[in-house]
């Protein structure tokens, strides 16, 4: 139950953080920017994940948090509503958060330009008429502009998982093979 209260308590700090983000970056007229920064956020995630979040550290100091933030800005040119939501980040120990923080960034710029995001998984490149299909036909569906985001992940075998949010269409042939087992061991009595 704990974890549970945890989980829900991140989603809403998440959500604090992305839409207080959100609304300067609106109130500066910086989207082009941040949009810019958060393109390479997703890139060097990883580091952050590297350096404080997998190591088993337990305790990093709140100089050590702030070194690692000032290496990224002499690496990376982020603009300042970016430098001050990773100083708050660092300064509450919460770089664990900023996944959360990018994706709900992009949901809350996605509904402000009427446009939905849509992420593609696949074993290979999906050829460019295949996807502008699946566009035009969600954008027919919801009356929206689409965005398609082809995922390479060879673990699916085969065909391909569309997702949306919570909506997950899954014609993976893992799936179809998880599926046809579970039909074969649920009607063995």
């Amino acid at each position: 139950m704990y974890q549970g209260f945890n989980k829900k308590m991140s989603s809403q700090i998440v959500k604090r953080y992305a839409a207080a983000y959100f609304k300067v970056a609106e109130e500066e007229k910086a989207f082009p920017y941040i949009c810019s920064d958060l393109k390479v956020l997703e890139t060097i995630e990883l580091k952050f994940k590297k350096v404080f979040l997998n190591e088993n550290r337990s305790v990093s100091t709140k100089s050590e948090r702030f070194l690692f933030v000032r290496k990224l800005f002499s690496e990376y040119k982020f603009h300042e509503i970016t430098k001050n939501l990773l100083y708050i980040l660092a300064e509450h120990r919460s770089f664990d958060l900023l996944e959360g923080v990018i994706k709900h960034w992009n949901k809350l710029f996605g509904d402000y330009k009427n446009r939905l995001e849509f992420e593609v998984v696949s074993v290979k490149s999906v050829k460019p008429a295949d996807l502008e299909y699946i566009e035009k036909f969600f954008e027919k569906k919801f009356a929206k502009e689409v965005l398609l985001k082809n995922t390479l992940d060879s673990s699916i075998l085969g065909g391909m998982i569309i997702r949306f949010r919570s909506f997950v269409l899954d014609g993976s042939i893992a799936n179809k093979i998880k599926n046809v087992g579970f039909t074969l061991t649920g009607n063995v009595q």
